[in-house]
């Protein structure tokens, strides 16, 4: 599924973002370059100018606003894609763990269906080094 088929609302996208970005600011490194992302983000996902507001906002607060999302599914997407980010951006720290788990008690999302997307993102960057190394065969 697309992102813009499970977050249709403004309001679930910008929440997404502003997870994200929470997320991102949960290892203590915050550098121009993840504020230029979200940026982009935020324009990509055709965020109002109040809204990117709100956004570039974040990177200021210490606490997170409420997130808003409609339904079990965005909210798990919105897990999902936090966890994938965190693996991505060079390893899951205990701080973007710690993060990640009081947000899905927040959202009401279970530890059991965390774990299983913990496990599922670790099989897919598996999977996806496995390919990669396919490239470097030789013979």
């Amino acid at each position: 599924m697309e992102i813009n088929e499970i977050l249709i609302s403004e309001e679930a996208r910008r929440s997404f973002l502003i997870g994200l970005v929470f997320l991102s600011k949960a290892d203590g490194n915050i550098d121009e370059s993840e504020k230029y992302f979200f940026q982009n983000a935020a324009s990509s996902l055709a965020l109002s100018d109040e809204s990117t507001l709100d956004l570039n906002a974040c990177w200021e607060k210490k606490e997170m606003p409420d997130l808003s999302f409609p339904d079990r599914t965005s909210k798990i997407f919105f897990l999902r894609e936090a966890i994938q980010l965190s693996y991505v951006s060079g390893g899951f720290s205990e701080n973007e763990r710690i993060f990640i788990q009081e947000t899905a008690i927040h959202l009401g999302i279970s530890p059991s269906i965390l774990t299983a997307i913990e496990e599922w993102v670790i099989a897919g960057m598996v999977w996806k080094n496995n390919g990669d190394d396919l490239l470097e065969m030789e013979g």
